[in-house]
C-alpha cells in the first residue's frame, strides 16, 4: 500500500505542477450559485452572449429528456434566471417556450427551503400541465421531504415529478457534447468549466485509474484486500468524521470552562438534540445524517417565547461554524433570519452586519479557515479532498482544530455586543 500511495502522490503533483490556469477556480465561482445559474442560463439561452444560437439548449434537452429536436424549434424560447414568484421565491432558471414552462432548481450547497419544490411545481402547472421540476445538485441527489410537501403535507409531489441530475456526470457531459458540436473561441471557457467541475466532484483522471487498476490486478493478495477495504471505505470516513467531531468537542468543552469564556454564556444543548454528531453518524451502515454537529447555547441571551440563540458547529459535508435563533415551541423549531422582530430583539446582543437573510444560518464561516467562500483548504467528506485525508494524521487533525478554535473564537468576539 505504502508504493501505491507514492505512485499515486507523483502522479497528483504531476498534475498539478501541469495544471494551467482556471478561472472558475481561481475566482471561487463555482460554489456561487447565482453566478453559475446566470453562467448556465446563459448557455442555454438562444440568445446568450455565446452567439451560438439555441445549440446549448438542443443539447441540453436532448441529454435531459431525451429529445430530438432540431435547433430551429428551440429558438423562441426564453431563459430567466431568478424567476419570481408571488410569495416572495425565486426560481433559478426557468426555460419557457412552445406552451412549455420548466423549473431548473440548482443546489451546490445550499439546503432545501420547505415547500420549495412543491410551490415551484404547483406554480409551473399553471403555465404547463406536463411541467416537471429539473433538480440539478453535485451528485444527483433528491430533494428532501419537506421540500416536495405542502406547508400542510397533505399534499406531496411525486418521484416523476423531479427529474434529477447532477454536475458530476449530466453538466460534464453536456460541455462535453457543446465543446464538440461548437469549435469557437468559447471551447476554451467550456473546457475550463469542465475541468473545474471534474476536480470539486472528485472525478478520477483515467492515468490515476489505470495505476489503481494495474496495482489491485498485480496479484491476487491486493485484489483480494481491495476488496475488503472498498467494503470498509464509508464506515472509515464515518469514523473519522467522528473523531474530528469528538476533538472539538473537546476543544468547545475546554474553551467554555476557561474563565475568560464566561461571558458568553455559553453551554452544551442536550434538550432538542438537534442533529447531534453521536446521534447521525451511522458506524455500522457507514452513512451519516443530515448535517451532524454539535450545538451551544448562548445562556446569558435572553429572547421572547423561549427563544434561545445557539452556536452551532456541524459538517454539511464541509466544516462550518454559525450562530442558530431556535423556538423550541414551534415545529420548524428554527427561526428564519427574514423574521424581522426577532432580527431587532437579536441584533441588541449579536452584531447581524453580515446576516444572511435567506439561510436558517443567521451568520457562519467555513472551518478551518474562516472564509464564507469554499476553498480546497476546507476538509469535504463528499469529494474526500487532500485537507479531508490529512485529518486521519492526528497531528494534522489536531491543527485543524486549533485553527477552527481560533476561527470560532474570533468569530465571537466580533460579533458579541456588551450589555
Amino acid at each position: 500500500m505504502d508504493e501505491l500511495y507514492k505512485r499515486l502522490m507523483e502522479h497528483n503533483t504531476k498534475v498539478e505542477n501541469a495544471k494551467t490556469y482556471n478561472f472558475f477556480e481561481t475566482t471561487g465561482i463555482l460554489k456561487r450559485e447565482l453566478t453559475i445559474c446566470r453562467f448556465i442560463a446563459d448557455l442555454l439561452d438562444p440568445e446568450g452572449n455565446h452567439k451560438l444560437g439555441s445549440v446549448g439548449l438542443q443539447t441540453f434537452m436532448e441529454l435531459v429528456f431525451e429529445e430530438e429536436n432540431d435547433a430551429d424549434y428551440y429558438q423562441n424560447f426564453m431563459i430567466s434566471v431568478e424567476y419570481p414568484l408571488e410569495n416572495g421565491r425565486r426560481m433559478d432558471i426557468v426555460i419557457e417556450g412552445n406552451e412549455r414552462f420548466i423549473p431548473i432548481e440548482v443546489k451546490i450547497d445550499a439546503k432545501d427551503q420547505k415547500n420549495q419544490c412543491f410551490d415551484y411545481l404547483e406554480f409551473a402547472k399553471e403555465r404547463d400541465s406536463e411541467a416537471q421540476i429539473i433538480y440539478l445538485t453535485k451528485y444527483g441527489a433528491k430533494p428532501s421531504e419537506s421540500s416536495m410537501c405542502s406547508d400542510d403535507e397533505y399534499a406531496c409531489l411525486n418521484e416523476e415529478d423531479i427529474i434529477c441530475i447532477s454536475f458530476e456526470e449530466t453538466i460534464i457531459e453536456w460541455l462535453e457534447r457543446m465543446i464538440q458540436k461548437t469549435g469557437n473561441d468559447l471551447n476554451g471557457l467550456l473546457t475550463q468549466y469542465k475541468q473545474a467541475l471534474e476536480r470539486m466532484c472528485g472525478v478520477m483522471e483515467q492515468e490515476e485509474k489505470n495505476i489503481l487498476t494495474d496495482y489491485i490486478l498485480s496479484n491476487e493478495e491486493r485484489l483480494y484486500t481491495t476488496l475488503k477495504v472498498s467494503q470498509v471505505i464509508e464506515t472509515a470516513k464515518c469514523k473519522l468524521l467522528y473523531k474530528v467531531f469528538e476533538d472539538l468537542e473537546r476543544a468547545m468543552d475546554m474553551f467554555i470552562e476557561a474563565p475568560e469564556n464566561k461571558i458568553y454564556g455559553l453551554y452544551k444543548e442536550e434538550i432538542e438534540n438537534y442533529y447531534i454528531y453521536k446521534n447521525e453518524i451511522d458506524f455500522e451502515n457507514g452513512i451519516y445524517g443530515n448535517e451532524p454537529g454539535i450545538n451551544y447555547v448562548f445562556g446569558n441571551i435572553s429572547l421572547k417565547k423561549r427563544r434561545q440563540v445557539w452556536l452551532r458547529i456541524a459538517c454539511k459535508d464541509q466544516f462550518y461554524v454559525g450562530i442558530l435563533v431556535i423556538e423550541p415551541d414551534s415545529e420548524a423549531l428554527l427561526v428564519s433570519s427574514e423574521n424581522r422582530r426577532v432580527l431587532r430583539e437579536v441584533a441588541n446582543r449579536i452584531d447581524l452586519k453580515n446576516v444572511d437573510y435567506e439561510d436558517d444560518y443567521w451568520l457562519w464561516k467555513f472551518l478551518p479557515n474562516g472564509e464564507i467562500e469554499y476553498t480546497d483548504a476546507v476538509p469535504d467528506f463528499d469529494t474526500m479532498n487532500r485537507a479531508t485525508i490529512e485529518l486521519a494524521n492526528n497531528e494534522k487533525r489536531k491543527i485543524m482544530v486549533e485553527k477552527s478554535m481560533k476561527v470560532i473564537r474570533e468569530m465571537l468576539e466580533e460579533i458579541m455586543i456588551e450589555e
